[in-house]
């Protein structure tokens, strides 16, 4: 994805950090927007779809994981990541299980941003190609909606297990599933034994 093309948005209240923030990333070619607050981001976020949002954990208003969740919420797709000067182990995990691409602990290198952002960018870039879903149409009677994604998540195990000769790890690295999830899969679905014999 170009640099142009991204939309981020920096959420801090120190505004000499959230201006540096803004000009690197600006001058790297990235459209940036900036909030001071939880309710000025809440703003933007109802007005943009932002491709990146960067979020101090400690701001005036609300929490930075408040500003996570909003920004998870509007767009599962958006990375958000974490920046804060009061880091711990505790508010770190909290934040990544809150859905953080990221977590940078004040002060950091802004080419260390940059990097993150640009890796999030390639991974979710890589995500999209591999997850495209082939065009179905509905018919006029309808469907039975669960009985056609079963199908299809049958059938997207079987041809995972014959390419890789029935092995399920290699399997589950395919279809982006730990080999626990995958074999559980196997198991409910009742696939044929013969199809997924080895580990």
């Amino acid at each position: 994805m170009e640099p142009a093309k991204v939309h981020i948005l920096i959420v801090d209240d120190e505004d000499a950090l959230r201006h540096l923030i803004t000009d690197h990333l600006t001058h790297d070619g990235f459209d940036v927007d900036a909030a001071s607050c939880a309710a000025e981001a809440a703003e933007k976020l109802i007005q943009t779809r932002y491709d990146v949002v960067v979020t101090d954990l400690v701001l005036p208003d609300k929490s930075g994981v408040a500003v996570l969740e909003e920004t998870l919420l509007r767009s599962p797709g958006t990375i958000a990541i974490m920046m804060t000067g009061h880091a711990t182990i505790e508010t770190a995990v909290e934040a990544m299980k809150k859905g953080a691409y990221e977590y940078l602990t004040k002060p950091f290198q802004l080419i260390q941003l940059t990097t993150i952002i640009r890796n999030g960018l390639t991974e979710v870039e890589s995500k999209t190609r591999s997850s495209a879903v082939p065009f179905i149409e509905l018919p006029e009677e309808g469907i039975d909606f669960q009985h056609v994604v079963a199908g299809i998540e049958r059938e997207l195990i079987a041809q995972s297990l014959r390419r890789t000769n029935g092995n399920k790890k290699l399997a589950a690295k395919l279809l982006s599933l730990k080999r626990t999830t995958l074999i559980e899969k196997i198991k409910r679905i009742g696939l044929d034994d013969r199809i997924a014999t080895s580990a």
